[in-house]
């Protein structure tokens, strides 16, 4: 009976537990509350954006072409030529006469006209004659600048005296004006001192917008033609308020070609 009365103090114990546990709990023992119903599995997460490719890097740009060389040795030939006087020279009126002299310390040009005609006129226009004689060899030069200070256009005559040449008939090339051709033309027409034969070193006369003793071809006006013995004349129209550069040289190479001379100028 003992052991009985233990057993009952045990369950009424323990039904007082499961009392205290149930908040609507009647008489007796109550079941056991419900286990809460599963989480819903989180969604799996957004895989992350593919990375933007990196752009396509820039082609780089064509090279410029190469501009000329000199003699081929890749030099770039951006030097433009000189001109023998430079822009604030000092200016020639005209009329005038000039006693001149070609020096060996006097600059060179490089190579010389062909001489043929027509003698340059005023009024009318010559082409560039060509240096097919001599396109290479240095001959000795003097340069005058003259201008027209006058408000309407004026004829220049030019003339040039002492500057005999010493070969016959139009250009003959590079040897006709050698001091042994000039001996030998002089000999043809009854010795030195014949008839319109001179034995001075022979000169030529040209007239440039600007005079680039380097490059011939630019601004050229005109020249004495084929005009052989001197005097040589030939007529330059300068513009109103302009000037031009007028150029006595040598016909031999340098440095041969020294002698004096004279050029006289007169308006018309």
């Amino acid at each position: 009976m003992r052991h009985h009365a233990v057993l009952v103090m045990t369950m009424v114990a323990v039904g007082a537990v499961y009392a205290c546990s149930d908040d609507e709990g009647g008489p007796g023992m109550q079941a056991g509350g419900m286990g809460g119903t599963a989480g819903t599995s989180g969604a799996a997460g957004m895989g992350g954006a593919a990375g933007m490719g990196g752009t396509v890097g820039m082609g780089g740009t064509v090279g410029m072409g190469g501009i000329s060389t000199i003699g081929g040795g890749g030099m770039p030939n951006t030097v433009p030529p000189t001109p023998a006087l430079p822009a604030d020279a000092p200016t020639v009126a005209c009329p005038t006469e000039i006693n001149g002299s070609l020096d060996t310390s006097d600059g060179s040009q490089t190579g010389r006209h062909a001489r043929i005609p027509p003698i340059s006129a005023c009024g009318m226009t010559k082409g560039f004659p060509s240096t097919g004689p001599d396109a290479m060899n240095p001959h000795l030069y003097d340069v005058y600048r003259f201008i027209n200070p006058t408000a309407a256009p004026v004829c220049f005559s030019f003339t040039l005296s002492d500057g005999g040449v010493v070969e016959r008939g139009l250009d003959a090339g590079p040897d006709a004006a050698t001091p042994e051709a000039g001996a030998d033309a002089a000999a043809e027409d009854g010795g030195a001192g014949g008839p319109g034969v001179s034995v001075a070193p022979a000169k030529y006369l040209t007239a440039y917008g600007t005079f680039f003793p380097t490059d011939l071809t630019l601004g050229f006006l005109g020249d004495v033609g084929d005009s052989l013995t001197a005097p040589q004349t030939m007529g330059i129209t300068v513009p109103a308020g302009g000037t031009i550069d007028v150029v006595v040289y040598a016909i031999d190479v340098a440095p041969a070609g020294v002698g004096s001379y004279g050029l006289s100028c007169s308006t018309q």
